[in-house]
C-alpha cells in the first residue's frame, strides 16, 4: 500500500460554477485511476501517484490537496464539516455507498479501475474508520444532523397535514422519518426502489403511507393538487417540472396553501420553480441551519481539531493504536 503523501484529491465546488463536464482535465493521470464522488454541491476525485512534484492544472474553481491535507480533507468532508448543513449525516452515507459502488464494479481484475480499487481501498476504510470515531465523540452528541431534521423544523407537519415525497434516493430515506407524524405519499421512477422508505416509515410508526404505482398519472397529479406538502429528491427535469408547476398552479386555495421544497437544486438553478407559490430550496435549509450552528459551534471546534490529529497519527503509519514515542508528540504542537 502507498503511504499518505500518495493520496490525491482533486475537488470541484458547484455552488459558484457550472459543474465541469470534460473528462481529461488530470493529465498525465487516467481518469479510471481515480475514485469519483459526485454530490449536489461537488465533484471529488480520490487518487494515488508516487510523484510529489506533480500537480495537475486545473480550472481557478478546483482544489488540489495531496497527503496529509488530502486525507484532512476528506475526513472533514466525511464527517460533515464541510457541509452546507453542518455536521449533516448525509454525505458520510452518500462517500460509502458511492465507494461499495465503484469497488463493486471493478471487482474483476481485468476491470478499468481494478487497479484503483487495490490501492485506495486501505485507505477508504481508515477514512470510514476515522470518521465513525470522530462523529461519535463530538458530532453524535450536538444535536440533530439531517436534512431531514431540518425539514421538519422548516414545515412543522402535523397529523392532518399530506406529505407527498418524490424520490427514493439516500436523501429521500433521511427525511422520510421526520414525516412520520403525517400522511405520506410516495412516487418515483421504479416504484421497487421505495420498499426502504415504506420500510423506514413503519419503524417509525408512521399513521399512514401510500405508494403511488409510476405509470399512475392521475394519482401522481392529484396528489400534487391535494398535498399540503411536497418535498423532491431528486434532480431537476425541466420538462416534467413544468407539468408539475402547472400542477402546483391551480391546486384549490385552502386555508393552509402548502409548500414545495425541492432538495435538488439551489435557488440560483431553480428556475422557474422560483415563481411558484411557497416555493423553498436547499438555500432555505442552509439558512435555518446556521441559526442552529451558533449553538453547536463548540462541538464542532472540536469534532475539526480531532480530524487534524487522526491526520497526523494517520502519518505515523501503522495501526491507531500503535504505541508512538515522545518524538511523535511534536505532530500535535
Amino acid at each position: 500500500m502507498m503511504n499518505l503523501s500518495s493520496l490525491i484529491v482533486i475537488h470541484e465546488s458547484k455552488e459558484n460554477h457550472p459543474a465541469f463536464s470534460g473528462a481529461p482535465l488530470f493529465s498525465p493521470f487516467r481518469i479510471q485511476d481515480f475514485f469519483k464522488i459526485e454530490t449536489c454541491l461537488r465533484n471529488i476525485w480520490i487518487g494515488l501517484d508516487r510523484s510529489p512534484a506533480f500537480r495537475p492544472e486545473l480550472p481557478a474553481h478546483f482544489q488540489y490537496f495531496r497527503g496529509a491535507d488530502a486525507y484532512q480533507f476528506l475526513l472533514k468532508l466525511a464527517c460533515g464539516l464541510r457541509s452546507k448543513i453542518l455536521g449533516e449525516t448525509d454525505i458520510f452515507g452518500q462517500i460509502k455507498e458511492c465507494w461499495q459502488k465503484f469497488e463493486k464494479e471493478n471487482l474483476s481484475p481485468g476491470s478499468v479501475s481494478a487497479l484503483a480499487v487495490r490501492h485506495l481501498k486501505p485507505w477508504m476504510q481508515r477514512l470510514f474508520e476515522d470518521t465513525k470515531d470522530i462523529r461519535t465523540r463530538y458530532i453524535q452528541g450536538a444535536g440533530g444532523f439531517s436534512y431531514g431534521s431540518l425539514v421538519r423544523h422548516l414545515f412543522k407537519p402535523s397529523p392532518e397535514d399530506k406529505v407527498l415525497l418524490i424520490g427514493a434516493g439516500k436523501l429521500a430515506l433521511s427525511v422520510a422519518p421526520y414525516l412520520s407524524d403525517s400522511e405520506v405519499l410516495l412516487w418515483n421512477r421504479t416504484q421497487s426502489h421505495l420498499m426502504p422508505i415504506v420500510d423506514e416509515l413503519h419503524r417509525a410508526k408512521a399513521a399512514h403511507v401510500t405508494v403511488i404505482e409510476s405509470s399512475d398519472t392521475a394519482t401522481k397529479e392529484e396528489a400534487w393538487k391535494t398535498a399540503t406538502y411536497v418535498i423532491l429528491c431528486v434532480p431537476l427535469d425541466r420538462e416534467s417540472d413544468k407539468k408539475l408547476l402547472d400542477l402546483w398552479a391551480t391546486r384549490p386555495k385552502g386555508e393552509k396553501p402548502g409548500a414545495i421544497l425541492h432538495l435538488g437544486v439551489l435557488r440560483r438553478d431553480a428556475g422557474e420553480w422560483n415563481e411558484a407559490d411557497h416555493f423553498y430550496c436547499l438555500d432555505d435549509l442552509f439558512d435555518l441551519q446556521k441559526i442552529q450552528d451558533k449553538l453547536r459551534n463548540e462541538h464542532f471546534r472540536q469534532a475539526r481539531k480531532a480530524c487534524v490529529e487522526k491526520t497526523n497519527l494517520r502519518l505515523l503509519g501503522g495501526p491507531m493504536t500503535m504505541p508512538h514515542g515522545w518524538e511523535d508528540l511534536a505532530l500535535f504542537g
